[in-house]
């Protein structure tokens, strides 16, 4: 702020929960880009092997009163299990671990879950760290091509196990001047 910065912008693995969890939860970015394989399919780190590098891409829009908020209290919007639950999700965990999948829907609000830890699935079951990316690949794309914003990262339960939970909106979310974008 002091340089007179007022949006600084990066990108990250979305399977990751705990990068996901300091970037929206924490300092409240948000997404409307998705790249597939931003770095290339493969590369030599552990971090890509069998999922590629696909990345969000995110704004931290410093002056808004949402990042604001973020700083002074943590983190802005906690919805209950609840609420959660009343909105459809693109993807979502089954018992089993697997992603379950839904075709795109027109709905105000959306949810893309992912696993709590993608990497020990990339080490103790590859192929189920590829159908993630494979599954989460197709909702961001979708939703981000419907215009819908990514406003949210939860940690949460889903049929016993640890989970993330992205919330995309199809407005813009609180606190985000339009005409900064």
């Amino acid at each position: 702020l002091a340089k007179r910065f007022t949006c600084i912008t990066w990108t990250f693995d979305p399977l990751q929960s705990p990068n996901a969890y300091l970037n929206f939860t924490k300092l409240g970015v948000i997404a409307n880009d998705y790249r597939i394989n931003f770095y290339g399919e493969k590369t030599s780190s552990a971090l890509h092997r069998f999922i590629g590098t696909d990345r969000l891409w995110v704004n931290w829009f410093l002056e808004s009163e949402r990042v604001r908020k973020r700083i002074e209290r943590g983190c802005d919007v906690e919805l209950s299990h609840e609420e959660l639950e009343k909105h459809v999700s693109l993807v979502r965990m089954a018992a089993d671990g697997s992603p379950r999948t839904r075709a795109m829907v027109n709905q105000d609000r959306l949810l893309i879950d992912v696993p709590a830890d993608i990497g020990v699935l990339q080490q103790q079951n590859p192929e189920l760290a590829v159908a993630w990316r494979n599954a989460t690949r197709a909702a961001f794309t979708d939703a981000l091509d419907a215009g819908y914003t990514v406003e949210e990262f939860y940690r949460i339960e889903r049929a016993g196990q640890s989970a993330g939970c992205y919330l995309l909106n199809s407005k813009t979310p609180n606190g985000i001047d339009q005409n900064t974008k």
